[in-house]
């Protein structure tokens, strides 16, 4: 950073015949003084927004804006304190216009060291995909990643210059809706004419509600649907049979169709965990194959 230095004058003076001096002030010049060794910096990300399981590719540029060249220019990131993880092999930096691949001495943390000196004006840009832990807490809603870069005076490595404040990303938890799907059988042997229950878990682990979700299901032959009812929280409703429809060629249900308004919903997370929607289908062969 240039500082400022501000200086003026005075003078005092007499003349013939005065009673008294007289006194003059100068104008204010004012100049910078530059630095010998001074580093600038920023951080962003390439995404809006972030996800658990999600990639986040930083950017992180580094100026030399003193008047001499500085040695082992080196980032450090402590990779939002363990909420993201990088690949070794996804790590670039951009350096005299070539594109470079480089090998980080660490990745948890993350440390990069520029290889070559960076000259006065010349900027050196790094380049890192990171992926984001899928355990992600649920009351995490920003990710803020710091980076500190620092190089030295000389090629031996005497006084650090560091960039300050450190540069950061901030991003804001994406907002969307994210279900899987397990489905369970309630006995390994059913006999035929006897009932017996698929079971389907919905499990919503995005910070939206799931809304419209239609089930799909390809049933054993000659099964034949007696109950269909759907848990979420305190809230159970069954299906008529007007409800849904099963394809006769396949046996193939859909659920619910197109006659109802909505399809099912599965809640977002909470600070319980994920969201939960159960869906049964109870029924029977009525033959064997």
């Amino acid at each position: 950073m240039l500082q400022e230095i501000q200086n003026k004058a005075s003078i005092k003076y007499t003349y013939e015949g005065a009673r008294t001096s007289s006194n003059a002030i100068s104008n204010v010049v004012v100049a910078n003084v530059r630095e010998l060794y001074e580093l600038e910096g920023e951080k962003y990300s390439v995404q809006p927004s972030f996800r658990a399981g999600g990639c986040v590719t930083y950017m992180v540029r580094v100026k030399n804006i003193g008047e001499n060249s500085v040695f082992q220019v080196t980032l450090s990131d402590n990779l939002a304190d363990g909420k993201l993880y990088v690949n070794s092999d996804a790590v670039y930096v951009i350096y005299n216009g070539d594109v470079q691949k480089v090998t980080p001495t660490s990745t948890s943390p993350l440390v990069v060291v520029l290889g070559e000196p960076l000259a006065p004006g010349e900027t050196a840009i790094f380049i890192y995909g990171a992926r984001v832990v899928d355990n992600l807490d649920s009351s995490v809603s920003k990710l803020i990643n710091c980076a500190h870069i620092c190089a030295s005076a000389t090629e031996t490595g005497e006084k650090k210059i560091s960039v300050v404040p450190n540069p950061c990303s901030i991003l804001p938890l994406e907002e969307y809706a994210n279900v899987t799907i397990f489905k369970s059988i309630s006995s390994n042997e059913v006999v035929v004419g006897e009932e017996f229950t698929y079971t389907f878990t919905l499990t919503n682990s995005g910070q939206l509600d799931a809304k419209n979700v239609v089930l799909t299901d390809e049933l054993p032959k000659y099964f034949k649907i007696t109950k269909i009812v759907s848990v979420t929280g305190t809230t159970v409703k069954e299906f008529t049979s007007s409800m849904y429809t099963v394809d006769a060629s396949t046996n193939t249900l859909t659920l619910p169709n197109a006659s109802v308004a909505g399809g099912i919903t599965v809640p977002a997370i909470s600070s319980s965990g994920g969201g939960v929607t159960v869906v049964t289908i109870t029924g029977k062969l009525t033959q064997a194959e």
